[in-house]
């Protein structure tokens, strides 16, 4: 979903955020991306589980610790210290994480309990962004779950019971996904009571989905539960090769991974990551408004930050 943050950004003005890691000619002015790709909410990539990602959220975070403590103990003298806090406290910090850890897990053993495991990723988010909180970050903008059950990759997968709703996704799937959705609602909701000085916003993207998925003609879309990018078969999802893969002999045929002649038909890239026509759309529901609740206009919180402090606007991103 990186390139969503991607056009957002841009939307907003500001050239595209470098991660954290970039040590050689980074650029943080506008702000610091320490999104790490495959990463989950809970600890699991840090523990060195199944999943691809190489920082999970409570590292990312602890990234952000470090980052900041070094830029407030370079700023020479109080006043500089103060004016680079303050810069903080502007800052809009924005998530997109959770997915991963259903991607990754979830109705792969018997006895996955989805109440169980939804309510121990919403228990690691909700301690990154208390931590965040306490290091004086005051607007945030945390993005949900898309429909996983839509996903090609989900589709082409034996994983789950077998249940289909009426547009063809995978119903179990989607179940645990409206139960993140709705829990991570009522955590915002949570948060603003115990927080009232902050600002609590949900980026409703899964809406900006399934509405897609289950109007494709709405976005001239023809192939809404299929891989623009990929081996094959009915979702063109092989396991074996992945789009961008090496071609390899899988049950003595040759298979190679192949991309569609018309992006616009598609809304799914490889597996799970959205087309760029489709991302820059997502990016507008953010940009706009229109899916954050509650309503929160970012292009007049930059400015206005902007306006302030020409010298020093940020975003920040985890996820």
């Amino acid at each position: 979903m990186i390139d969503c943050l991607k056009y957002a950004v841009e939307g907003i003005g500001y050239s595209y955020l470098d991660p954290y890691l970039k040590s050689i000619n980074g650029n943080f002015t506008n702000g610091v991306n320490f999104a790490s790709s495959g990463s989950t909410a809970r600890n699991s990539t840090a523990e060195g589980d199944d999943s691809a990602g190489l920082f999970c959220l409570l590292v990312q975070v602890d990234q952000f610790r470090e980052y900041q403590a070094s830029m407030i103990l370079n700023a020479k003298g109080l006043h500089e210290q103060m004016r680079v806090k303050k810069k903080f406290a502007d800052s809009i910090y924005f998530f997109e994480t959770g997915s991963n850890d259903y991607s990754f897990n979830a109705f792969r053993t018997d006895d996955y309990n989805p109440t169980l495991e939804v309510n121990t990723t919403l228990t690691y988010m909700k301690r990154a962004l208390e931590v965040l909180y306490g290091l004086g970050a005051r607007t945030f903008v945390v993005m949900n779950v898309t429909p996983l059950g839509c996903a090609p990759s989900v589709l082409n997968s034996d994983v789950g019971n077998g249940t289909y709703d009426a547009y063809g996704c995978k119903a179990d799937w989607q179940e645990l996904v409206e139960l993140h959705n709705q829990r991570l609602t009522s955590l915002l909701e949570h948060l603003r009571n115990e927080h009232a000085d902050a600002e609590w916003v949900l980026f409703d993207a899964h809406s900006i989905f399934l509405d897609a998925y289950h109007n494709p003609s709405k976005y001239g879309v023809v192939y809404p539960f299929k891989a623009c990018c990929g081996a094959g078969g009915r979702y063109n999802v092989n396991s074996s090769v992945l789009c961008g893969g090496s071609p390899m002999y899988v049950d003595g045929k040759y298979v190679q991974w192949t991309k569609c002649e018309d992006p616009t038909q598609y809304i799914i890239w490889d597996t799970l990551h959205p087309m760029e026509w489709f991302a820059y759309y997502i990016a507008e529901g953010f940009l706009n408004g229109t899916h954050l609740s509650p309503s929160f206009n970012i292009l007049e919180r930059v400015n206005a930050v902007k306006l302030s402090r020409t010298d020093y606007d940020f975003i920040t991103s985890a996820g």
